[in-house]
């Protein structure tokens, strides 16, 4: 004990010191840091971050303190991958299955784009390596928002000192992120040995290396495949959960769009939505773009420290900063969307049909930090929801009264946001589901 309170006594001192400091170049700047709530002394606003949904208590204070080339085999690709998604869909027990259903259609298209591997079986090897891969994001904290975001120098303490919770985690986690960053590449290589690798991104890129025309290494190439799978599997997943939320409570939006459907397809039930009929299908492109705004799955966006002093609006921005994109926030800014918190895919109609709101691209960030898959995202989700809205309805469960229980309007938090109440009911419609084998 002794030493340990040995220990304690010259970090807490360092920690407080380095306040002290900043506390002291901050005073050399003219320019006001930005506006926010009042913070404790020395701490600043360490114990100020809020406990619970963040990114609405953040847009809360804004009010208070101010704002701070697709190809044919791709498509056909995702539209093999959405008529499994309904099948799968249709055939789970219980809404507790739900989750896992729509996971496998995401992580389905990564792993046939990445590797060429088709997932058949629940238990394929790329779910767990997908599941693995969200357990750590889980696990890790919010990216920005732990102590050892705040104070790097907790990563080289020991597991009791307080504040390294996540430290240790994120240390327990080393074996198994390496087997995430060389899993998909590992895959290929034993493919490409066996003479039966598919055509993919991890085997264009590795034959380039092997003929020493890539510009990229095996390292290189190991992190963007993981990064891939990181930034696309969950989020396109829990957002085509958030579209499952909202047609149960906005069953007229969904009744709306099976009728373009219906009648875009002209009564062909053996007939499903392709690529090919997007631009009939104006409904479904605005369930889309409104599920992105309703809900955003990354509702504080990938948090980016600034590598200088800045200065933006006249405040002062120090070198160092974890600077969030208050997604969530920009999607409730009531000067652009009417109604922000209904679920009103009308809003993007040109006018006179519309309010001609602006669709939410912010969803997937700006500029230079602009999702690279946002493309492909927005292309997975269109097909999802368009063979869905084909192939299924879906209805809330009953009490035993005969009620409707609506699942709660609720997101879990971290990175990657998704419902944590899809209690609902999902039954086939007589279109599609005969040559489907429903």
């Amino acid at each position: 004990m002794e030493s340990s309170l040995t220990l304690v006594v010259p970090v807490t001192a360092f920690l407080a010191a380095s306040f002290v400091i900043f506390k002291l170049a901050m005073r050399r700047h003219g320019e006001p840091l930005p506006p926010g709530p009042p913070g404790d002394p020395f701490l600043g606003h360490l114990f100020r971050m809020p406990k619970g949904e963040p990114a609405q208590a953040y847009h809360e204070w804004a009010k208070v303190y101010g704002a701070s080339t697709r190809t044919l085999a791709l498509f056909c690709l995702q539209e093999s991958e959405a008529r499994k998604l309904v099948k799968n869909l249709v055939r789970c027990k219980d809404y507790n299955d739900y989750h896992a259903a729509i996971n496998r259609f995401s992580t389905g298209i990564l792993s046939r784009i990445t590797t060429g591997h088709e997932i058949l079986l629940p238990d394929d090897p790329y779910m767990t390596f997908s599941n693995t891969m969200l357990e750590i994001f889980s696990g890790t904290g919010s990216p920005g928002e732990t102590p050892v975001d705040l104070f790097p120098i907790l990563k080289h303490l020991p597991s009791w000192f307080p504040g390294t919770y996540y430290a240790t985690i994120a240390r327990s986690y080393q074996s198994m992120a390496q087997g995430i960053l060389d899993f998909s590449v590992s895959y290929v290589e034993e493919k490409q040995r066996l003479g039966e690798a598919a055509p993919s991104f991890v085997l264009e890129h590795l034959e380039n290396i092997q003929e020493g025309s890539s510009q990229v290494d095996i390292k290189e190439l190991k992190d963007m495949t993981a990064a891939f799978f990181g930034a696309g599997r969950a989020t396109t997943a829990s957002t085509f959960a958030v579209f499952l939320l909202a047609m149960v409570h906005y069953p007229d939006c969904l009744s709306k769009a099976q009728k373009e459907v219906d009648a875009v397809l002209q009564g062909k039930l053996e007939q499903l939505p392709s690529f090919e009929d997007r631009e009939q299908l104006p409904c479904i492109e605005h369930l889309m773009q409104e599920c992105l705004r309703w809900f955003p799955v990354v509702p504080l966006g990938v948090p980016h420290r600034s590598i200088q002093d800045d200065v933006y609006r006249g405040m002062f921005i120090p070198k160092g900063s974890i600077v969030f994109s208050n997604i969530r926030g920009i999607s409730l800014d009531e000067s652009v969307y009417h109604k922000p918190y209904e679920f009103i895919p009308e809003r993007f109609l040109a006018s006179p049909e519309g309010p001609g709101e602006p669709k939410f691209t912010d969803a997937f960030g700006f500029g230079r930090r602009a999702c690279p898959g946002l493309y492909l995202a927005q292309d997975s989700l269109w097909i999802a929801i368009a063979t869905f809205v084909a192939t299924c309805d879906v209805h809330p469960l009953l009490d035993s009264m005969g009620q409707p229980i609506l699942p709660k309007l609720h997101l879990m938090e971290g990175i990657d946001a998704h419902p944590t109440d899809l209690r609902c009911v999902i039954k086939p419609r007589k279109r599609g589901l005969d040559m489907m084998d429903i």
